[in-house]
């Protein structure tokens, strides 16, 4: 089939460890000479995602951010024009800060281009937390003073695996028609979970983007490596999953590309899209 479109994921898809190696920068740039648009569709904010793609062309196309929390048009290397977001309601965000306040749970708080960390993750992660988009709380309702929130994410490094399960079990059982619920995985390992509001995911932002920029979603080619990914993969011509991915990722893509570390990400566009 004429791939005419690539939507990619970042972590563990074209980025290791929040890197962009060589190879894949130089097929990205192959990409943009034979007039194939490069679609960004990460759970990071525009900001980070920004940083790993630094240097590249897909600021000229839109992005999906905050696993389709967050549409923006291009340009997006810097705050620019969005074209949708939605937010948590404030009940349900209080209602979760002040659960995880409780238990002594961390969460990172998500804004549209601000993060709140409590405390005792900023003390841990040291000099990492001299970020300009984190603001450091004494506890996790503090945050909510900004406003309503577009995510939350509970990281299973300083919390354990025991405290995802419990917020994932309180989130489902009290606000499971509300919100929409998302884990995140490196290959089989559970390492994170999110809250979005009822609906969101990359799926039906891309739906979205699609509809804006005229993108025809059967001649696109959608890659990623996990969960998160796969309502992506069942709404365009062709999916890939990286090796790297759950198996029941794998499971769901057409393909299977080369693990991150061994630049599937490049392998993938040689062998479907470049010519």
């Amino acid at each position: 089939m004429n791939i005419e479109a690539v939507v990619t994921d970042l972590d563990g898809t074209i980025a290791d460890e929040g890197l962009v190696d060589d190879k894949n920068r130089a097929v990205l740039d192959r990409l943009f000479d034979q007039g194939i648009p490069v679609i960004v569709s990460t759970t990071r904010m525009r900001y980070s995602a920004s940083q790993i793609m630094s240097g590249t062309k897909v600021f000229q196309h839109p992005a999906i951010c905050l696993n389709g929390g967050m549409i923006m048009g291009g340009d997006w290397d810097k705050p620019g024009e969005v074209w949708f977001e939605k937010s948590l309601d404030m009940k349900i965000a209080r209602a979760i800060t002040e659960f995880t306040d409780d238990k002594g749970y961390e969460l990172t708080t998500i804004f549209d281009e601000k993060k709140y960390w409590r405390q005792r993750r900023a003390d841990r992660l040291g000099k990492h937390f001299e970020n300009p988009t984190a603001v450091i709380v004494k506890n996790n309702s503090e945050a909510l003073d900004a406003g309503e929130p577009a995510s939350f994410m509970i990281h299973r490094d300083g919390n354990g695996l025991q405290a995802l399960l419990e917020i994932e079990e309180f989130v489902h059982d009290n606000f499971s028609s509300s919100v929409t619920l998302h884990r995140h995985h490196r290959d089989e390992k559970f390492l994170a979970l999110t809250v979005y509001p009822y609906g969101i995911n990359k799926g039906s932002a891309l739906e979205t983007l699609s509809k804006r920029a005229n993108i025809d979603l059967d001649k696109v080619l959608a890659i990623g490596d996990d969960y998160v990914d796969v309502p992506m993969f069942d709404i365009v011509g062709k999916s890939v999953a990286m090796k790297n991915s759950p198996k029941e990722v794998r499971a769901k893509a057409d393909d299977v590309a080369p693990a991150c570390t061994e630049r599937g990400f490049a392998c993938c566009m040689e062998k479907y899209v470049l010519r």
